[in-house]
């Protein structure tokens, strides 16, 4: 068994969510981990009085576990860290994913479940029809449907059009930028799943690996990027905004699509010696039934290949959060190590201009979301 390796660990937090009870019986009692793996398996009506969303911030001690609070990437140390970590939100719908001193973006753990599937992970052994992701998330999935020669599709947030596309078998592997991924399994998204698929690729990686050399998540991710490439991708969310304001917002960017000319001699682009290729009100039109929709956001696409997506999500009746999302596409080899801070700066700085270019109501400062 791969997880009777003696080079093997993993840690995995439940948060105190619906995951825990699970875990233990799949992750310990099925696969033999150690019950240390587990770290807050218990679940509670309060969650343990913490914030069961899967993010670094919400899972410091996992993150600390497997060394993401060291500064170095060589640490001496990093075979000691576990070979993966992972976090569930209360619900077990969605799944943050670790390697050793590596946060794997969600669109790159889609990306990279989607390359290894068919070889690695025994439910695709036929392959994949398909994949879906939602508009918002990176592009990095499609790059390898394309090297698939599969369809992909760019679908709005939520899980209502992935789950018709899964019903109609167009698709069988989907997933969006807030840490969810699912397949047509369940025709949902499943956090357990995206370990239980990752563990696959990590046992068929290290099938003649000899002790004490095992190949990690942050391996696999490192591989994944040399033959692919890596989008690196942040988000931006400005909360508690009145829904009129957004709404005049978008409108606003989309109104530049005019005259793009003049928007790429305006000081703000030429000083940052960037230039946009065009601006989009995003629609999505259903390839099974032929509806339409709209009014899911913008998207700003500049010419390096890199992309802004602008939307908001309704938090009460007249306030929203906007999410200011900034992609950026690196075919290496140069460069593909980099933190995505620093890779995304020029391009955050231009994209949070862009919110208030032109006049518009001033919205409060904006708070990262990794």
């Amino acid at each position: 068994k791969f997880v009777a390796r003696k080079d093997f660990s993993m840690a995995f937090d439940g948060m105190n969510g619906a995951a825990g009870p699970y875990a233990k019986r799949i992750f310990v009692d099925e696969l033999g981990c150690q019950s240390s793996t587990l770290i807050r398996c218990n679940p509670k009506q309060d969650f343990g009085n913490k914030q069961p969303e899967p993010k670094l911030v919400n899972a410091t001690l996992l993150a600390g576990m497997v060394g993401l609070k060291l500064s170095s990437p060589q640490n001496s140390k990093m075979r000691n860290y576990p070979a993966i970590g992972a976090a569930t939100d209360g619900e077990a719908a969605k799944c943050m994913l670790l390697g050793r001193q590596l946060f794997v973006a969600p669109s790159d753990s889609l990306a990279i479940i989607a390359a290894n599937a068919k070889e690695t992970i025994p439910y695709f052994c036929k392959g994949l029809v398909g994949v879906a992701r939602s508009m918002p998330t990176s592009r990095a999935v499609d790059v390898v449907a394309r090297s698939l020669s599969i369809p992909h599709y760019e679908v709005p947030t939520g899980w209502t059009h992935i789950s018709k596309l899964m019903d109609s078998h167009k698709c069988n592997l989907a997933g969006g930028e807030s840490s969810e991924i699912g397949s047509d399994h369940l025709r949902e998204k499943d956090g357990i799943w995206v370990v239980l698929a990752w563990l696959s690729i990590l046992a068929h990686r290290n099938r003649v690996v000899p002790p004490g050399m095992l190949i990690g998540v942050e391996d696999i991710a490192q591989e994944h990027w040399r033959r692919y490439g890596r989008h690196f991708c942040l988000r931006y969310d400005f909360d508690a905004v009145a829904s009129s304001v957004a709404s005049n917002l978008l409108r606003r960017l989309v109104s530049h699509r005019v005259n793009l000319r003049a928007l790429n001699s305006s000081e703000a682009l030429v000083s940052r010696g960037m230039e946009i290729s065009q601006i989009c009100q995003y629609s999505y039109k259903d390839p099974i039934d032929g509806s339409t929709s709209t009014q899911e956001g913008v998207t700003v696409d500049l010419l390096d290949g890199s992309r802004f997506v602008y939307r908001f999500t309704e938090t009460h009746p007249a306030t929203c959060t906007v999410h200011v999302h900034v992609e950026r596409y690196i075919r290496g080899p140069g460069g593909l190590h980099l933190h995505p801070s620093e890779c995304l700066s020029a391009h955050v700085d231009l994209a949070l201009h862009m919110v208030h270019m032109h006049g518009g109501d001033v919205l409060p400062e904006p708070s990262l979301v990794i």
